[in-house]
């Protein structure tokens, strides 16, 4: 968990990255949502192992809906020691042609083939019509553009279950999976709902939703879980107090600045959230001292910071009511005071990062 000291001037750059709205466009899928102030995961360059002597009938035995839901990766090269993107969002598209655009080569340079573990992987081409089989993989099935139609149509229907209102019921969102999942024919799948771990503080509340991802809040296509036939759907807060977060998160992760007190921090991020919302925002605050293991991972910089008494933010996110702020401070008490090389930074010197406008 990355540990943010509060910052003091965010300036222009960091008032237009908080009026920035949510981005929606589907990127690589996570299991679970996000949990306080961990940064969003993006689409990268990551090492993929694909290869293991698939046979072709292992692939049209498990069926080609859950190959096309088990995603798609993207490798920057022609073996299996290439890096690549992975989890690429398809829509409905070829996965060559999905793949072209991630890795910004022509898609007829591009060869797809298929794994029953990690669904379809795509390839820069070495020109051998083996290519799939020399990688101890096969080539996709017949029926993938069909089954990727099948799971396309899905993800819509599902996306369109989930913007029906800002906070769904659980439960309600669940009947109106299972039955887009039975008009689809989807046999043998089901929606599940995941509670999430109570014993954990978590980015929590009434609410249904599907996983995060790194662009989107709810992503459908994070939420089919190709190994056990499932929709899977959490709980958290509404989707507008999930889009608070969203754009608050930049700013708080934006970068260091001057140390506060804990008093001077606390009304430094009511600021920050009350200009996200537009709105005066109810707000937890739960502060601790950082445990032995927690202060060995801090950073040089961090340590010196918490090592002075400064409060550094440890986390965002909801309470159970899915409507007030939980924000997680850290602060050694048994600290001097404040001190960030000019002196001691009394409570008076805060000054709100940003202005209501």
């Amino acid at each position: 968990m990355s540990q943010i000291p509060f910052i003091d001037h965010l300036g222009d750059a960091l008032e237009t990255m908080i009026s920035q709205r949510v981005t929606t466009e589907q990127e690589p899928r996570r299991r679970r949502r996000p949990r306080w102030l961990r940064p969003r995961m993006l689409a990268g360059l990551v090492v993929v192992v694909v290869g293991g002597g698939v046979a072709t009938a292992a692939i049209v035995g498990q069926g080609s809906t859950t190959l096309v839901a088990r995603g798609l990766s993207c490798m920057s090269g022609t073996g299996n020691d290439a890096d690549g993107a992975y989890n690429v969002p398809q829509n409905g598209q070829s996965p060559t042609v999905a793949c072209a655009k991630e890795m910004g080569v022509q898609a007829t340079k591009l060869v797809a083939c298929a794994n029953p573990k990690s669904g379809a992987v795509v390839y820069e081409s070495d020109g051998d019509a083996d290519q799939c089989k020399s990688l101890g993989l096969a080539p996709l099935p017949a029926d993938y553009a069909s089954a990727n139609a099948r799971v396309h149509a899905l993800q819509q229907a599902l996306t369109s279950d989930y913007d029906h209102s800002d906070c769904m019921p659980p439960k309600q969102l669940a009947r109106k999976a299972n039955a887009d999942l039975e008009r689809l024919g989807f046999a043998g799948w089901r929606a599940v709902i995941d509670p999430g771990d109570a014993s954990e503080q978590e980015y929590v509340g009434p609410c249904g939703d599907f996983p995060a991802t790194g662009g989107a809040i709810s992503s459908a296509g994070a939420a089919l879980d190709a190994g056990n036939h499932t929709v899977e759907i959490e709980t958290g807060p509404p989707r507008s107090v999930q889009q608070i977060v969203e754009r608050v998160m930049p700013v708080l992760s934006a970068g260091v600045g001057r140390c506060y007190t804990l008093t001077g921090a606390q009304r430094l991020v009511r600021d920050i959230l009350d200009k996200a919302a537009e709105r005066t925002t109810p707000v937890r605050f739960a502060v601790v001292r950082a445990p032995s293991d927690a202060q060995a991972m801090l950073g040089p910089q961090l340590r010196h910071y918490y090592d002075q008494g400064c409060t550094i933010v440890v986390g965002l996110g909801t309470t159970p009511d899915g409507q007030t702020f939980l924000v997680k401070l850290e602060n050694n008490a048994a600290a001097q005071a404040p001190n960030n090389g000019n002196g001691p930074i009394p409570d008076s010197a805060y000054k709100p990062a940003l202005t209501r406008g």
